[in-house]
């Protein structure tokens, strides 16, 4: 598992060992987006994703934010599933995964990252230059109903 110390008492964790699995299901179990996901779901996910990054709280080793990126490594990528306990939002949290993120070595020389988010969250994530308005493209989705 590779780590990283920041401030504040919280480190960067670049792999979900199998003591944060439940954790991690909880912060799911806890969202609008996620709230369906099984626990074998969050155990694919985690063997299915390109990078993932997680927060850890230093001194309860309790997994309190999370994110995951799925990428070609070489092109593009799509983060996916940011998430902050809600005990610990406001902390800058949100901001610590994104700077880890950012500089994860295996994305920095991608052409382009891009994500989904609520209205009220374009402001949070336009401080690393991402826009709501990225020229001639637009993102679509097709849901399955099984």
């Amino acid at each position: 598992m590779t780590q990283t110390t920041i401030g504040a008492g919280f480190d960067v964790i670049n792999e979900i060992e199998p003591h944060h699995v439940d954790q991690l299901h909880a912060l799911f179990a806890g969202e609008w987006w996620t709230s369906g996901r099984t626990r074998e779901d969050v155990e694919h996910v985690l063997r299915e994703t390109g990078v993932v990054i997680g927060l850890v709280d230093r001194e309860t080793t309790h997994l309190v934010g999370f994110l995951r990126v799925v990428t070609d490594f070489r092109f593009f990528a799509v983060i996916l599933d940011v998430i902050v306990d809600p005990t610990y939002r406001g902390r800058g949290l949100g901001r610590r995964l994104m700077d880890a993120t950012l500089a994860h070595p295996k994305l920095r020389d991608l052409k382009g990252i891009g994500l989904q988010c609520e209205d009220a969250l374009i402001p949070f994530y336009g401080k690393w230059g991402f826009t709501d308005a990225p020229g001639r493209t637009r993102t679509m989705k097709l849901v399955f109903d099984h």
